[in-house]
């Protein structure tokens, strides 16, 4: 038996270097994908920004009474398990369904909020 020509031997390590570069390439783009993808948080809320904006509205509808309020916060934390606070304009708690509900906006925070074009 003889040994292959020396032109096919580098073509075959030509060959496996592309297949190995190719590999690498693609490991490397699936990596920065799952990093930029999974473990980046979202902007604006990610797919909870819809669950939350649903559960306001609902609170909001039931907001000329306190106590119906105070059902609904519990009625959105048994039912889509988001534990809301609602709080008046001026940061007086009227409801909440966290067993240590966050601490109202500070007054520049609200008039900030008051400002804003799009309230999220």
């Amino acid at each position: 038996m003889t040994a292959p020509p020396m032109k096919h031997r580098h073509r075959l390590a030509l060959r496996i270097y592309l297949v190995s570069a190719a590999a690498l390439a693609a490991v490397l783009l699936a990596l920065y994908l799952f990093a930029t993808v999974v473990l980046r948080p979202p902007e604006h809320g990610g797919p909870f920004a819809d669950k939350a904006r649903y559960a306001a509205s609902k609170i909001a509808e039931r907001w000329a009474s306190p106590s119906a309020v105070a059902e609904e916060v519990e009625a959105v934390l048994l039912q889509m398990h988001v534990a809301a606070t609602a709080y008046r304009w001026d940061g007086t708690l009227v409801a909440s369904g966290a067993p240590r509900p966050a601490a109202p906006l500070a007054d520049g925070e609200r008039l900030a909020l008051g400002r804003a074009p799009v309230l999220e």
